[in-house]
């Protein structure tokens, strides 16, 4: 079966911002939450959310809002070209296949998957913060399905559920995703995995 892992991004308020994840929790300054958004809105065309938590972009953040589209259910995929999600291993506990590689792990550890996720976690923070910007009640889980090739590179992810229902912050997710390194194993396919994660304002 797939394995899952849990990790929550969260923004409690009155709290500041606190991103959780694991057991790792982040915090920053009680203001943080307010220059969030306002350097959201700014982003468009100077910078991203996150990069407000620098300075303030200051601008109305009572200014009307455009309508946002009707969210349809998680449409967010990049799929690697010629790569078949389905001869991809989905249980990461069996052994790996192949001993040409004997020094790397057999196999992604829960541990390894958190890491990559931590090591990434600002800029998922920023897709969630420009998303947050047009919608302040934006919150929910995403659950990721990724295929990891045995050299680290990522095959396939895509967003298999999602209560955010935010199109904006779903591809941002895949866009950035993508481009994530994990570590190498020894395994003949690909590893094949979800994590299911909750950003909550």
């Amino acid at each position: 079966m797939l394995t899952k892992n849990y990790i929550k991004l969260a923004i409690p308020a009155g709290l500041g911002v606190i991103a959780l994840v694991a057991t790792t929790i982040v915090l920053v300054p009680d203001d943080a939450k307010d220059r969030l958004l306002r350097g959201a809105q700014s982003s468009q065309s100077t910078g991203s959310a996150v990069d407000a938590l620098d300075g303030d972009h200051g601008m109305d953040i009572d200014a009307e809002e455009p309508e946002r589209p009707v969210y349809e259910g998680p449409t967010s995929a990049y799929i690697e070209e010629g790569f078949d999600p389905d001869v991809a291993e989905l249980d990461m506990g069996g052994p790996a296949t192949s001993q040409a590689n004997s020094e790397l792990p057999s196999r992604l550890s829960n541990q390894q998957i958190q890491r990559v996720f931590r090591d990434h976690q600002t800029e998922l923070l920023r897709c969630y913060g420009t998303a947050l910007a047009h919608d302040r009640s934006l919150s929910g889980a995403v659950e990721f399905d990724f295929a990891v090739h045995p050299e680290g590179r990522v095959a396939m992810v895509k967003i298999a559920d999602s209560s955010l229902h935010s199109t904006e912050a779903e591809d941002c997710f895949v866009d950035k995703a993508r481009h994530w390194a994990f570590p190498q194993t020894s395994q003949d396919l690909p590893t094949r995995f979800q994590m299911s994660m909750t950003f909550q304002y």
